[in-house]
């Protein structure tokens, strides 16, 4: 037969520690973010608030690897899809596929601040604040019972948030685009993925700034590394006292902050969740995106897709689009005169170029053979 403790005060509940640092990896995934906003520096209970502590801060913002992005007319070229253009487009999962973009800023938007800025109510923001207000009830909840123990580790447990948060608070500062009142100049840009998506984009010169050439450094607000280091030891030896003391507070008091942890788990779940899959609940932009794919056959299909696209070859000389083969730019320049002819078969023209690249080289063989043996 089992048995169970018959009252409260045979149940044991030092999960209460364990919940406290528990569910570090959801805020792992949500740093930058959790210390963007100045809801950060508000003391509140935080889950595994360890999460936050960091060997050494982030430089830039996370960008998409093995994509190199090209500028066709102004010759930029970055390494990595950025931060805001996964957000806006991502960098496109399909096999041989041709995908033309338009970005354009939204003309019915204030023109006064950077085309992505951190939404006031995003789910962060609310959790954060939710959690500021929810121990201020547990902190009198506590004093009204007369939990000493518990009055203090919350306290402790609430200020370790913004004393690790410290170290880690940014600021973002984007170019601010001013494209319709000013002449600007066409920024298109172009990128290949692994999976043989080439990806056109046409914009103005300044969306193509302060989308894909941004300047991608993280401003710190405490510059120094003594920032970064009064804050982690600060708020590490606040959490270790926080948990001692919880872990002596009333069954009461220990039961309220179980359920109060498992929800502020659970919250911050969503969100991780939420974040990459529903950037922009997180985010407001200003620039409106229209996007048409198309499936190709082959990459030599796509690749001339990308060259009808484009109205240009250019940049095709430029990255690793093509093999640098002689018949590869003969046939490149073929194509450039036949951009506007949907019924130009660009398999026979690689075909000929091919062709004639063999024969000049079986011709430049036969001349040097005559000439030794003369």
């Amino acid at each position: 037969m089992l048995n169970f403790p018959s009252n409260r005060v045979g149940w044991d509940l030092q999960a209460v520690g364990i919940l406290a640092v528990l569910g570090e990896g959801n805020i792992k995934i949500n740093a930058l973010l959790i210390c963007l906003s100045r809801t950060c520096l508000l003391p509140h209970l935080l889950p595994a608030p360890q999460g936050l502590l960091v060997e050494r801060r982030a430089r830039t913002l996370q960008a998409e690897e093995d994509i190199i992005v090209r500028s066709i007319f102004s010759g930029n070229v970055i390494d990595g899809l950025g931060y805001f253009a996964n957000i806006l487009h991502g960098p496109g999962d399909g096999d041989y596929v041709c995908r033309v973009i338009d970005l354009e800023e939204n003309p019915d938007e204030s023109y006064e601040t950077p085309c992505f800025h951190l939404r006031n109510l995003s789910p962060l923001n609310v959790i954060a604040v939710s959690s500021f207000l929810l121990s201020i009830g547990l902190v009198v909840w506590a004093a009204v019972i007369q939990d000493g123990a518990a009055v203090v580790g919350i306290i402790l447990m609430s200020m370790a948030s913004p004393l690790l948060c410290v170290g880690s608070y940014w600021k973002l500062f984007l170019p601010v685009p001013r494209g319709q009142s000013l002449h600007v100049p066409k920024g298109d840009v172009i990128f290949r993925t692994p999976s043989e998506c080439i990806t056109v984009v046409h914009c103005n010169e300044a969306v193509a700034r302060a989308v894909y050439f941004p300047p991608r450094r993280l401003h710190y607000v405490f510059k120094s590394w003594l920032g970064l280091s009064i804050g982690g030891i600060g708020g590490g030896l606040t959490m270790i006292g926080g948990i001692i003391m919880l872990s002596n507070s009333t069954w009461t008091m220990q039961a309220a902050l179980v359920v109060a942890y498992a929800l502020l788990n659970i919250a911050y779940w969503f969100a991780a969740v939420i974040s990459l899959r529903m950037p922009r609940v997180f985010w407001h932009w200003r620039i409106k995106a229209a996007i048409q794919e198309t499936q190709g056959e082959s990459y030599l299909h796509v690749l001339w897709l990308a060259i009808q696209a484009s109205r240009t070859t250019s940049w095709a000389l430029q990255g690793d689009f093509i093999p640098q083969m002689d018949y590869w730019k003969d046939w490149l320049a073929v194509a450039e005169s036949h951009i506007d002819d949907n019924l130009w078969d660009y398999q026979t023209a690689l075909q000929d170029a091919i062709r004639r690249q063999q024969d000049k080289a079986a011709e430049t063989f036969n001349r040097n053979t005559s000439g030794n043996q003369t």
